[in-house]
């Protein structure tokens, strides 16, 4: 029971609500222009803006106190936590040691890796591997099809990616917080603003808090779930396997639980940004079910004695 409260906990906190940009209506349909080629570079200072005025925005109050709540709440058990979902991870066999395999590799030099066992399967779907085939994969469909969407996805994808890049990087380096791994107190020491030479030389003695991880599945769940609303299954799938990669990445001490909130915010928030690029809107959806193409409207007809009121039924097909 103890270890199921400790699961449950942690994926709350993984499937926070975050910022609230302009929502897009269901009933209209959106087209896409195709992007620029310098749009992946150009766009990322007008990001940042809309970014900044989303989280200064008093509709953002609710989820950043959220945030910074479960951040805090989680950082209490943070040790508990790591422990807990190691032990139960020992009691069924699942190896936490990090294990990758060389996909493609020139040389001595890997291009790509790929996980060598489950738990470092969990972990590679918060790789950046797995999100660039995703939406490579895309992007390259669109390519080949003129599908001006796809491409525009690609594009976006980019784009955030660039941007949350840059922000993790910032954060990390602003926190310097310890990976459990290399923990010298228990929930990990945090050295702010170490200089250049020593983040470079122990990376996992600074870089947990935030998870670039958590950011980069956030900004994928999103970033699809706003691209194809009609997908009621991306968001439900997509918080299952960010669920099982945060648990891995404790389970093999690269991350706290209170890490994954700001990570997750993080990617939400950039994705709900870059997917308004492109979007042309072009008035209401016709209906696909038969019922909802009927229309009722009052009518009057003149016979030219009398006059009837009355409604009028019409099905457009």
């Amino acid at each position: 029971m103890k270890m199921k409260n400790i699961i449950r906990g942690l994926l709350i906190a993984c499937l926070l609500p975050t910022f609230n940009l302009q929502a897009q209506n269901d009933s209209t349909e959106v087209t896409y222009t195709a992007p620029n080629w310098h749009e992946t570079i150009t766009n990322i200072p007008g990001d940042f803006a809309t970014a900044g005025k989303a989280l200064f925005s008093k509709e953002s109050i609710v989820p950043l106190s959220i945030i910074a709540g479960s951040t805090a709440v989680l950082y209490l058990f943070d040790q508990q936590l790591v422990d807990g979902v190691q032990k139960f991870s020992r009691n069924i066999g699942l190896n936490a040691e990090s294990k990758f395999v060389s996909l493609i590799q020139i040389g001595d030099l890997r291009i790509m890796e790929g996980p060598g066992n489950l738990n470092t399967g969990f972990y590679f779907i918060g790789e950046g591997w797995t999100s660039i085939l995703i939406f490579g994969g895309i992007g390259i469909h669109g390519a080949i099809t003129d599908n001006k969407k796809e491409i525009r996805l690609l594009s976006q994808a980019l784009e955030g990616y660039l941007e949350l890049g840059i922000t993790t990087q910032l954060l990390k380096r602003s926190f310097g917080r310890e990976t459990p791994r290399t923990a010298t107190v228990d929930r990990g020491k945090f050295r702010p603003f170490p200089s250049l030479s020593n983040y470079q030389a122990q990376v996992s003695k600074y870089d947990a808090l935030p998870s670039g991880h958590m950011a980069t599945m956030a900004f994928t769940v999103t970033l699809l779930a706003e691209t194809y609303p009609e997908n009621r299954l991306i968001r439900p799938i997509g918080y299952s396997l960010i669920g099982l990669c945060a648990l891995s990445m404790m389970n093999n001490g690269v991350h706290w639980a209170s890490d994954y909130p700001l990570g997750f915010g993080i990617g939400y928030l950039f994705a709900k940004v870059v997917a308004q690029r492109g979007r042309v809107l072009q008035g209401i959806v016709k209906p696909n079910s038969l019922l909802n193409q009927l229309e009722v409207s009052p009518t009057m007809l003149f016979d030219g004695s009398s006059v009837a009121s009355g409604l009028k039924l019409s099905l457009q097909l």
